[in-house]
């Protein structure tokens, strides 16, 4: 790996520059933005991004833009590994990946131990009903003023569920063949957004019938957990504290796994730059999560 290439440079791509940088792997790392200056830093057209011939591509420009940047890309360019951030896509579209590139997904959620251990956890048991929760405030996601961010505008983001839908993918991740059920999506709070602020849908999986998966984006004491009910025990998992509780039958224990988001995001492109890709989310499995969230608009 010799040349990394970030496209776009928002909050999340500022983040992925600075977190392949720490890793000392690339020789030159350079930006694609049409909110910056244009230098020499700062590769504005296609034509000298194909001069440039990166190695590995990030892909973190708004939502909206995911597919077509994807597809020129995938044309363009050969032999590269190009990680594309959450959410794949906002339309349910799909590029055949050639000229031997690989993608992955920028699902990194899925980096945490914790879910390595819940993994173990169903393994072998009959789980009676799962319970997912993300919930947060959304002026406080940011310094920036949320009215004027991507997520504010359903357009650039896709909404509530396309912006959280980490909770998708680890669902669909743990459970396999994920299915929406019943589903509501609403504008509940006075927050300034052109989309909804609320979802709750009844899922069903290869593993369990009674999945249950609540969102919003105006609490302000914010929750993020999953809870998993098996016949003779039960699981809870709080994503914010870290703490893991096990309760059955014989013994109840509470233990703590630690978990930094930033080093997900870091651990994550060690494992696609190193072909480990057992923690990550492939091509396929993220157009899955599209799959679901368009299944949640047909029953809407």
């Amino acid at each position: 790996m010799k040349k990394a290439l970030i496209i776009g440079y928002g909050s999340i791509g500022k983040k992925h520059y600075n977190f392949l940088k720490s890793l000392n792997i690339f020789d030159k790392i350079l930006i694609s933005s049409k909110h910056l200056p244009k230098n020499n830093n700062n590769l504005t057209s296609i034509q000298s991004i194909i001069n440039y011939q990166p190695d590995y591509v990030v892909i973190a420009n708004t939502s909206n833009l995911h597919f077509k940047t994807l597809k020129i890309i995938n044309e363009k360019l050969k032999n590269i590994k190009i990680y594309v951030e959450k959410p794949l896509f906002l339309n349910l579209q799909k590029i055949p990946i050639k000229n031997k590139n690989e993608v992955v997904v920028g699902y990194n959620l899925r980096q945490h131990k914790g879910f390595s251990f819940i993994k173990n956890y169903i393994q072998n048991k009959k789980i009676i009903s799962v319970e997912i929760k993300c919930t947060s405030f959304l002026p406080n996601w940011r310094k920036q003023n949320y009215i004027k961010t991507s997520t504010a505008k359903k357009n650039l983001s896709g909404g509530i569920i396309y912006e959280l839908s980490h909770e998708l993918d680890y669902a669909n991740f743990l459970f396999k063949k994920l299915k929406p059920l019943n589903c509501e999506l609403k504008k509940l709070s006075n927050l300034i957004l052109d989309g909804n602020d609320f979802f709750h849908g009844k899922f069903k999986s290869a593993k369990c019938n009674n999945i249950y998966i609540t969102m919003n984006y105006y609490d302000r004491a914010p929750q993020r957990y999953i809870k998993i009910i098996a016949h003779k025990s039960s699981i809870k998992f709080d994503l914010l504290s870290g703490y893991l509780e096990f309760v059955s039958v014989k013994k109840r224990y509470k233990k703590k796994i630690m978990f930094n988001i930033n080093k997900s995001y870091i651990d994550s492109h060690i494992g696609f730059i190193k072909n480990n890709k057992k923690k990550l989310c492939t091509y396929n499995e993220g157009y899955k999560v599209l799959e679901i969230i368009n299944g949640i608009y047909k029953l809407i």
